[in-house]
C-alpha cells in the first residue's frame, strides 16, 4: 500500500483506490497515532522540529508541562495564559533584587506567623514547608494585634526573605507575643 501524508496533520492517507488490508491498515494508523499524538519527550530540546501541526501537544517530562506547536513562526510554547514568577535575591549588602525565575509555576503559601519578639522587636518565622527552589515575595497583613498605631506595625526585614522563612521587626514590641497573617509566593 502506498501512502501520502495528509497536508494538515501528516496522518498517512492511502493513495489511489487499492483493496483494503484491514489489519495492516489499522496497525499502520495505530502506529502513527502512538508515535504522533499525546506523546512525551524528556526535555524541551527533544521536541520534534518536523512533522508538526498547529495545536499538536507534547508533554515534556523535565518541565512537567504540556507544550503546544504554535506554527513555524513561533514553534513550541506553553499554552497561555500562564504566570511569570520573579525570584528574590539578596546581596551581601542586604539589598534585594528581582529576576525572572525562568520556566516555573508559582506556589502560594499562606498562614499566620506568630511568636514572641526578641528584645529588639524581631520575630523570625520559618515556613512549615519550605519552598522547593526560591521565593518571590511575602505579603504581610497585620490585623488587630497592631492596635492601629504606626509604631507597632510589623515591617518585613528585607534580607531575611528566603525559601525557608522570613523575619519582621515590630516597633515598640520588644519581648511581646505577636501574630500576623501572611501570603508568600515562591516556586
Amino acid at each position: 500500500m502506498t501512502t501520502t501524508p495528509e497536508p494538515t496533520k501528516g496522518v498517512p492517507r492511502v493513495e489511489a483506490n487499492p483493496a483494503p488490508t484491514l489489519r495492516a491498515d489499522h496497525n499502520d494508523l495505530a502506529d502513527w497515532v502512538r508515535d504522533n499524538v499525546d506523546g512525551n519527550v524528556a526535555t524541551v530540546g527533544d521536541l520534534p522540529t518536523q512533522g508538526n501541526w498547529v495545536g499538536r501537544r507534547i508533554y515534556v517530562v523535565a518541565k512537567d508541562f504540556v507544550y503546544v506547536w504554535k506554527g513555524s513562526a513561533v514553534g513550541w510554547a506553553k499554552p497561555g495564559p500562564f504566570s511569570q514568577v520573579m525570584s528574590w535575591g539578596t546581596t551581601a549588602g542586604g539589598s534585594g533584587s528581582y529576576k525572572d525565575a525562568g520556566d516555573v509555576l508559582p506556589l502560594f503559601r499562606m498562614g499566620q506567623a506568630g511568636g514572641t519578639t526578641n528584645s529588639g522587636g524581631r520575630l523570625n518565622w520559618t515556613f512549615p514547608v519550605p519552598f522547593p527552589n526560591g521565593i518571590s515575595t511575602v505579603i504581610l497583613t497585620p490585623h488587630q494585634n497592631s492596635n492601629g498605631t504606626p509604631s507597632s506595625m510589623p515591617t518585613l526585614i528585607e534580607d531575611s526573605v528566603t525559601r525557608t522563612g522570613f523575619s519582621t521587626i515590630w516597633g515598640g514590641k520588644a519581648s511581646t507575643t505577636v501574630f500576623m497573617p501572611y501570603v508568600a509566593i515562591g516556586y
